[in-house]
């Protein structure tokens, strides 16, 4: 963003837009055969597209408002991470509670084990030290995402201004992890995801700030040498089979693109910064992550028990559950607001 802070608004709206796609992606199974050919793409692709821009746009955002305070020593480690988990963990923590609410009356679930369900409640699920998806969906994005915060942290403080050579170095191991599937404590296969992502993300913010010309040319190097990569991998081999089924098309080519036009690029940033797009997806879409999947259990525990659920066409089921969720969502926000008002009126 070579104009000031311009362009984050519309960062914002795009990651909205990219949850919405990882909310199809989860929820295929529970309305199978609804709008195949609309949303055959985001059934199939939408939790890879919008989780790698969720890493990007991470990345991204915490180098804009950290960056320079940690590799400065302005911040601590504590302080760091206690803003983080102040912004996410309640939620996340009242949205657990309800999946165990549902899981507890599904009697014999083997995700109500003690040490399954203490793994959920600290975020320490996937990656950390074994290989298991949680029982809330998005738990495993939010662990990956403090182990992240951490490694980013770190480089900062050790590295501090030649930390973008560490990035380039870990977005190039979280490729070496995904390619070669490893499967260990802090290298299972999906860790690959979140360090090459977030990393390409703080590259990103290198190219967009501009503020040092030696790190921003390092991180266009990085991402050209990566995309050639890429290029002559796809050449060779067939631009279908190369790309590991598109998800390096996602991480190389078309979530930076993304992220660069609506940061960077005035009439896709001008769009995405409309106050009625922002607000239909940018300020909900904390509340869409961390809500669909309580949500959907709710919304299939209470209609399933219904006879004359069954033979509702799975379109008009899945529309009823996208109205219960983003009105939800709608409701959670003007709470938020409201709460944030009442000190100030005070």
């Amino acid at each position: 963003m070579r104009n000031g802070e311009a362009g984050w608004r519309s960062l914002d709206t795009l990651k909205g837009i990219a949850i919405f796609s990882v909310v199809f992606f989860h929820v295929k199974g529970s309305f199978p055969g609804a709008f195949p050919n609309a949303l055959g793409f985001f059934y199939q692709w939408g939790g890879y597209l919008g989780n790698y821009l969720f890493f990007m746009i991470s990345g991204l955002c915490i180098s804009w408002g950290y960056r320079d305070k940690i590799a400065g020593g302005e911040v601590g480690f504590f302080a760091f991470m206690k803003r983080r988990l102040a912004k996410l963990y309640p939620l996340y923590f009242v949205t657990e509670l309800i999946c165990l609410f549902f899981l507890a009356r599904q009697p014999g679930s083997g995700s109500l084990r003690p040490r399954e369900i203490l793994r959920n409640l600290l975020c320490i699920n996937y990656g950390w030290f074994e290989n298991s998806l949680p029982y809330n969906f998005p738990c495993w994005f939010l662990s990956q995402l403090l182990l992240l915060y951490i490694v980013h942290f770190a480089f900062l403080r050790i590295f501090k201004r030649k930390s973008v050579y560490g990035f380039a170095a870990l977005v190039l191991w979280g490729q070496v992890i995904l390619k070669a599937g490893l499967s260990g404590p802090f290298c299972y296969t999906q860790d690959g995801e979140g360090l090459s992502n977030y990393f390409l993300g703080c590259l990103l913010f290198e190219l967009l700030t501009g503020r040092d010309k030696k790190r921003r040319r390092l991180a266009e190097g990085v991402w050209a040498g990566l995309l050639g990569v890429f290029l002559l991998r796809a050449a060779a081999l067939g631009f279908a089979g190369a790309a590991g089924d598109a998800r390096d098309v996602f991480t190389f080519l078309l979530c930076p693109l993304l992220i660069l036009a609506a940061a960077d690029c005035a009439p896709v940033r001008g769009l995405l910064e409309r106050p009625g797009l922002h607000s239909a997806f940018g300020s909900v879409s904390i509340y869409v992550f961390f809500w669909h999947i309580p949500l959907l259990r709710l919304y299939t525990h209470l209609l399933d028990r219904l006879p004359w659920y069954a033979a509702i066409p799975a379109g008009l089921r899945l529309m009823g559950y996208l109205v219960l969720l983003y009105g939800f969502c709608r409701a959670c926000v003007q709470a938020a607001s409201a709460w944030d008002r009442g000190p100030a009126r005070a």
